[in-house]
């Protein structure tokens, strides 16, 4: 098998990467998306990006299967706060995230929702580039690893006070860190996953401030248990622009994935079924800030090893944009 771009990824690239300074800021992200058709999303922000100024946040997003969403917040000190520098190892308070046993534990409680889960990782960690770094220009610094591409998750998730049992084959972590504010590097980004049942199609596709630099893509593919492809060498196509009438802004109904490498290929097509989170983060950040989270039905074809293969089915991808 050919050797797959970011295969050389440590425990070390998912510890803490900190600078001095006030730009500095790092996350540790977490989702999951579960047999019982509930899913999460956990942030340890141990400075939020998305803030002025950057403090220590950790965020959780539930999701239920009759389509009500639950949310919870918490600040914390920053002297109540630790991270390693070999590993994943973030103490916020009470609630950590941890490397352990070929994966990962997770713990966040509140009075409005928590989590408590175990990821196992099914694919090894990955990073762009052999670096783990999106953006390296003038010391400024840019990083994105992938430690769990995919994962099975099991433990509880608590809406309340109320637990509910969940599992699944569908988790995912990264990891993002700079010394500066991404948006002096990027001016936005597509980001996604496809997880089939057979295979895992993760991409970033960040669109630099400076005209004269190029874009930063970055893209994973695996079939089951093996890692297929690490690359930049594909594109990333926007199509059907829509003026959201909320945050009047633009954004692509639909996108076109196309690329490959060392004979393996793929040819996928996203299209919005639906937008499940618009946020307005201008207020908080002090400068403009849109999120937006999709479902999409996607529709791929896989080649690789003499194979194939045509897919389809839902997925969730994200539009981030700061002007």
């Amino acid at each position: 098998m050919n050797k797959i771009v970011g295969s050389e990824y440590t425990a070390r690239d998912d510890a803490l990467h900190y600078y001095p300074g006030e730009k500095y800021y790092e996350w540790w992200y977490l989702d999951a998306q579960f047999d019982n058709g509930y899913s999460c999303v956990i942030t340890f922000h141990y400075r939020l990006l998305f803030m002025a100024p950057h403090i220590p946040v950790v965020q959780l997003h539930i999701y239920t299967p009759d389509g009500q969403k639950h949310m919870s917040f918490k600040v914390f000190d920053p002297a109540n706060c630790s991270a390693s520098d070999e590993r994943c190892d973030v103490k916020m308070g009470e609630s950590f995230v941890r490397q352990e046993d070929g994966g990962y534990r997770v713990s966040f409680r509140t009075r409005r929702a928590g989590a408590e889960l175990t990821f196992k990782n099914i694919l090894p960690g990955w990073k762009c580039r052999d670096t783990g770094v999106l953006y390296d220009k003038g010391n400024n610094f840019q990083g994105w690893v992938v430690p769990a591409p995919r994962a099975e998750v099991e433990g509880t998730i608590y809406i309340g006070e109320t637990p509910v049992k969940v599992k699944g084959n569908r988790g995912y972590h990264d990891h993002n860190w700079g010394n500066t504010n991404i948006d002096e590097a990027f001016y936005g980004w597509y980001w996604g996953r496809l997880y089939d049942e057979k295979y895992t199609l993760i991409y970033g596709w960040c669109f630099p401030q400076d005209k004269d630099d190029e874009i930063a893509a970055n893209l994973y593919l695996a079939r089951q248990d093996q890692p297929l492809l690490g690359t930049n060498q594909f594109t990333l196509s926007q199509k059907n622009l829509e003026t959201d009438a909320d945050l009047q802004r633009q954004y692509a109904r639909s996108l076109k994935i196309l690329g490959g490498s060392d004979g393996v290929g793929l040819d996928c097509q996203l299209d919005t079924k639906s937008v499940v989170e618009r946020i307005d983060m201008a207020a908080a950040g002090g400068r403009p800030i849109y999120y937006w989270r999709f479902l999409a039905d996607y529709n791929a074809k896989f080649k690789s090893d003499g194979l194939n293969e045509r897919v389809s089915g839902q997925t969730i991808h994200e539009y981030m944009l700061f002007k």
